[in-house]
């Protein structure tokens, strides 16, 4: 379903704005966090858009799952309390890495297939920490079956 590399990462500095619910209800979350960004010019050309999901929807019910809607940030950038902001860190480490083509909806379908087929046989094991999503295009004007989505899975070294 997806070509699957396996990439030791760096830590990434995000400013993200938690969510918690359903994770297809994060878009308010990416609102509030764009917005705020953009109050405070923090937007520029390696800026990257991010989702960050830290439950197994399989096994947590979908009303406690927590999410982070995310944006790239320098080392100068503080959290705002006020506006609910706060400034994390992305562990880095080795991650499965797999580029979706096509609309989010069809994001859940890969998650089951790196889950259930790839990671199995991969011959990896999966490392605590979240999954993260970092959207390659914009949605607001890319047609959804050309949205490219980049999967990343921690993996133990």
């Amino acid at each position: 379903m997806l070509n699957m590399q396996v990439q030791d990462l760096s830590a990434l500095r995000v400013a993200s704005v938690r969510h918690v619910g359903p994770y297809p209800e994060l878009a308010p979350a990416f609102e509030k966090v764009c917005a705020w960004a953009g109050q405070n010019s923090l937007f520029g050309p390696n800026t990257r858009v991010i989702g960050i999901f830290h439950d197994d929807p399989q096994s947590t019910p979908s009303a406690e799952l927590r999410s982070d809607a995310a944006i790239t940030v320098e080392s100068s950038v503080e959290s705002d309390q006020t506006a609910g902001v706060t400034v994390i860190e992305i562990q880095g480490g080795r991650y499965a890495v797999g580029i979706l083509k096509g609309p989010y909806e069809g994001l859940q379908a890969a998650y089951n297939w790196i889950y259930r087929e790839w990671l199995p046989s991969s011959g990896h094991t999966e490392a605590d920490g979240p999954s993260y999503e970092v959207y390659l295009n914009d949605a607001a004007t890319t047609p959804p079956a050309n949205l490219e989505t980049a999967i990343h899975i921690p993996l133990q070294k």
